[in-house]
């Protein structure tokens, strides 16, 4: 196991339900193992059931004994996302990580609800799932980690009602700060438990997976860049385990410890002003 040393000191997660999306790759599919390892009994929330049955496989020759289930969940879709809640209502969920995203796909390219599919899938599909479970992550006082991006941090203030672009990494940027500032806004609210992470730099598929549109030259550059960070998002998935482990305070946020939160184990930080004050979620 990568990282035990820095996982020993975290507390036992032993009968915890956690339940990680898009854990069947990258950031997700680590985050997942390393629940595991403490103990948690981990819904692999993923689109692919195939690529989720072989994560399963890998976590638990990673972690034998492990305890996982597979579970059907589309983040680009509101129906898929309704025939979730609707099957796990009754289950007692102790943390949520909203993991999944995209960032490389067809910019153009439109979900079955007639949202743009990166916009879709990384903030309205978060927006939409944690707006049905709201009152049940108050009941069972869930723990909900919000998987933002240094790319969210840096992208320009603009309302969600007139953003509009044709690139992918910009279309990726501004979900992740829609993201935050949402995040943000579930910390305000009474009986939320709602904590906000980016996991710094991995080589992980995000962008340059086999969905990715982006030109080839591009992937190919990028894959090369992402060879030097050779974890497939082992240390990146530890912001995210902190953040299901670490005592609750408001406005929690956590990074790698780096300059610019690009590398390195995970350090509470101030909550940019910006994400808390931001109002570019207004009248959605």
């Amino acid at each position: 196991m990568k990282y035990e040393k820095y996982l020993s000191t975290l507390p036992r997660l032993d009968n915890k339900v956690i339940v990680v999306t898009g854990a069947n790759s990258g950031i997700g599919l680590q985050t997942a193992k390393n629940l595991a390892y403490l103990g948690a009994h981990v819904l692999l929330a993923c689109r692919s059931e195939q690529r989720a049955r072989k994560a399963i496989s890998y976590i638990r020759k990673e972690v034998p004994g492990a305890r996982l289930r597979f579970a059907l969940y589309d983040q680009a879709s509101y129906a898929s996302i309704d025939r979730f809640a609707r099957t796990y209502e009754s289950r007692h969920i102790d943390a949520f990580v909203f993991n999944a995203g995209i960032c490389g796909s067809d910019p153009t390219q439109m979900t079955e609800d007639g949202n743009n599919l990166i916009l879709g899938t990384n903030f309205f599909g978060v927006y939409h799932m944690m707006e049905l479970w709201k009152d049940k992550f108050r009941r069972d006082h869930t723990r909900v980690v919000f998987v933002s991006s240094l790319a969210g941090t840096l992208s320009k203030e603009e309302s969600i009602r007139s953003f509009a672009s044709e690139s992918a990494n910009r279309l990726y940027g501004y979900s992740k700060l829609c993201v935050s500032v949402y995040a943000c806004k579930c910390m305000n609210e009474e009986g939320l438990e709602a904590v906000l992470v980016h996991p710094g730099m991995s080589g992980t598929n995000i962008m340059f997976g086999q969905d990715s549109a982006l030109p080839g030259t591009v992937v190919k550059i990028g894959k090369k860049l992402l060879a030097l960070f050779p974890d497939k998002g082992a240390k990146p998935s530890l912001m995210s385990v902190r953040a299901v482990c670490e005592p609750y305070r408001k406005y929690l946020y956590i990074r790698p410890r780096s300059i610019f939160g690009i590398l390195g184990l995970p350090k509470i930080v101030k909550m940019p002003e910006n994400f808390i004050e931001s109002d570019i979620l207004e009248k959605r």
